[in-house]
């Protein structure tokens, strides 16, 4: 059990967004897969107890 509090779903983040129009892509995604300077580490070594969310959101016309 971690104390330090909880990594926020997707769908929380996403609310972060609200009333933006999220560009795709990249969409909404973990910053390791965001235009990586290398190739993003297989799926068995990426961390699961912590991910950064990343987006770009433009304002609606």
């Amino acid at each position: 059990h971690n104390k330090w509090g909880r990594v926020r779903e997707t769908h929380e983040v996403r609310r972060y967004f609200d009333p933006l129009i999220i560009e795709s892509p990249p969409g909404l995604v973990d910053v390791i897969d965001w235009h990586p300077d290398s190739t993003p580490p297989p799926d068995h070594l990426r961390p699961t107890d912590w991910v950064e969310w990343g987006g770009v959101g433009r304002i609606p016309k």
